[in-house]
């Protein structure tokens, strides 16, 4: 996993200062359910916006 310091990046879905599979399985729960985990942007919708944000982010977080 690449560590990002928990939560200072949208991608890291769940919370544990790393982005791994399981941001990816949270983040793609939360899309297809409409949770919170699939709205990373906090618009109120789920679309492809958030898919833009969550992969630019988790390919662009471990550079931080």
């Amino acid at each position: 996993p690449i560590t990002v310091g928990g939560g200072a990046c949208l991608a890291d879905v769940n919370l544990d200062a790393g982005l791994d599979l399981s941001d990816v399985q949270a983040f793609g729960a939360g899309v297809v359910n409409q949770t919170g985990d699939g709205d990373v942007n906090g618009d109120g919708s789920y679309d492809l916006a958030d898919i833009q944000v969550f992969i630019s982010d988790f390919n662009n977080c471990g550079l931080l």
